[in-house]
């Protein structure tokens, strides 16, 4: 038995001799660091405050009477507007001058006059004290708009505006319609040609336009540019022109125009044109128009000769 203990014994020993030495010496692992939790936190309760009823509606945001801007009616169409695309851009332009300087919508700012006018020269009637101005004639219009209490004067030709103080606002040229006449109701080309004649006599003699009235007119054809009223000292053009002879009138005096379809209506002198033995107005034509030709040499009008009847 004794034997069999130190056997092994001795084995024993030889074991641990050979056991390698990292298993009597282990190094400990690196553990992570803990992190202490925090304490979640926990929001305050917030009494709700009291809500004012009732609410407001949208009626009741809107600004009251006292401070609310002035409400205007829509501009009502002006016969002048619907015919004129021209007068119809210049009040357009005026309005939103108006508007642009009061802070407020175009459609605020009413049209309350427009009128056709004839300007003698480059102030189109409102000139400004020692200013120098171009003497042209120029059509154009009077334009007054208005937006709250106050009203805005503008003068127009058919290029400009220009802002007018009232007290500069020489004389205007309005234009009421034409009396009626079969040929004028007819013919756009007519119902210019006295509009534009209508325009020359008022700038020239400064007569107010609502008194000359169209007492006559009748399409002609002119042999040459002089439109059968000739200046002596003037060459014309050696052309036929198909246009109109109007005659006007104004108080006790009658004025002899003829026009081309290439020239505006022309005043024509006296000197070298023979009146006209009637100023009463044209009768309505019965059947279709035969158009005339003036003499060139006294001014008279004589019916164009016409072919007999096969």
């Amino acid at each position: 038995m004794s034997r069999w203990r130190q056997f092994i014994w001795m084995t024993g020993l030889i074991i641990a001799a050979c056991a390698p030495a990292a298993l009597n010496d282990a190094t400990a692992l690196p553990t992570l660091t803990l992190i202490p939790v925090t304490d979640t936190l926990t929001p305050t309760p917030v009494t709700p405050s009291p809500t004012p009823r009732p609410l407001p509606g949208p009626a009741d945001l809107l600004p009251t009477a006292a401070t609310a801007f002035p409400s205007f009616a829509p501009t009502p169409e002006d016969p002048l507007l619907a015919t004129d695309p021209i007068a119809a851009e210049l009040v357009a332009l005026a309005r939103r001058q108006i508007a642009t300087e009061l802070d407020l919508p175009s459609r605020r700012v009413q049209l309350l006059e427009i009128q056709q006018a004839a300007w003698g020269d480059s102030s189109l009637g409102c000139p400004l004290p020692d200013q120098p101005y171009t003497q042209v004639e120029a059509a154009g219009y009077r334009i007054r708009l208005g937006a709250g209490d106050a009203t805005y004067l503008f003068h127009t030709d058919f290029d400009r505006i220009v802002r007018c103080d009232p007290a500069n606002d020489l004389w205007v040229a309005t234009f009421p319609p034409t009396p009626d006449d079969p040929l004028v109701a007819a013919d756009p080309s007519a119902a210019f040609a006295v509009d534009t004649a209508r325009r020359a006599l008022a700038s020239d003699f400064a007569i107010p336009v609502q008194q000359i009235q169209l007492l006559e007119i009748r399409p002609a054809t002119w042999p040459d540019g002089s439109l059968g009223c000739p200046n002596p000292d003037i060459s014309y053009t050696q052309a036929v022109e198909t246009g109109y002879q109007i005659v006007l009138g104004a108080g006790d005096n009658a004025y002899l125009f003829r026009s081309g379809f290439s020239n505006n209506p022309r005043l024509c002198d006296p000197a070298y044109t023979t009146p006209l033995p009637s100023l009463t107005p044209t009768p309505e034509p019965t059947g279709s128009i035969t158009p005339e030709v003036t003499d060139q040499t006294d001014g008279s009008i004589t019916p164009e000769p016409t072919e007999p009847p096969a």
